[in-house]
């Protein structure tokens, strides 16, 4: 009586893992829009956006960037990733723009960095 109780106990233990752990990696970090935690598709920029760019990039080397297309990523707040193109060479930068939580600050830029698309145009050129 106590080893067949004991073997079922465990292969119920065996199935919940298993069931957990397909149910785990299938699902846990994935929702409707992608990977969680990654940054979402590349998107044409919105006036929401491109307002979030200008305040953070007022008065910096950055406000010469005109915004193409941003893609976005949640964490305690949003990272912004501009692709970017600087007037009048046309060159692309990625520029990286952190918007806090409501009522904790203004948007930064946190990065910039030349675009690899611009790089790899510029080795073509060469």
């Amino acid at each position: 009586m106590k080893k067949s109780l004991l073997i079922s106990l465990f292969i119920g233990a065996v199935s919940f893992v298993l069931i957990g752990c397909g149910s785990f990696s299938n699902n846990m970090y994935r929702d409707d829009m992608g990977l969680v935690g990654a940054y979402s598709n590349v998107r044409p920029v919105t006036n929401a956006d491109l307002s979030i760019y200008r305040t953070a990039t007022a008065g910096t080397k950055y406000d010469r960037y005109s915004p193409i297309h941003v893609s976005t990523q949640v964490v305690s707040g949003t990272n912004y990733r501009f692709t970017c193109e600087k007037k009048p060479n046309g060159r692309r930068h990625e520029i990286t723009v952190y918007q806090p939580l409501p009522g904790r600050g203004n948007p930064t830029v946190t990065s910039s960095k030349r675009s690899k698309r611009d790089k790899q145009d510029s080795k073509k050129r060469h």
